[in-house]
C-alpha cells in the first residue's frame, strides 16, 4: 500500500474541506426561506389557537344549556 505524500495529503484535505464548505454555503443560502416558512407556521399556529379559544367558549355555552 502506497502512502500519500505531504502535498497529496494537503490536496485531498483541501478537496474535502472545499466540499464541506460548499455544503455549508448551500444550507446557509436556504436560511431565509426556512425563516419565512417558520414565520408562516407561527401565524397559522396563532390562528389555530384563536379558533381553539373560540370553540372552547362555544363548548362551554352549549354545555351550560344542556345542563
Amino acid at each position: 500500500m502506497q502512502s500519500l505524500s505531504h502535498d497529496e495529503q494537503r490536496q485531498v484535505l483541501g478537496e474535502v474541506l472545499a466540499d464541506q464548505l460548499q455544503a455549508i454555503l448551500e444550507y446557509v443560502q436556504e436560511i431565509p426561506f426556512i425563516k419565512r416558512k417558520m414565520e408562516a407556521m407561527d401565524e397559522r399556529l396563532i390562528e389555530v389557537e384563536r379558533i381553539t379559544r373560540a370553540h372552547e367558549v362555544d363548548i362551554r355555552y352549549i354545555r351550560s344549556k344542556l345542563a
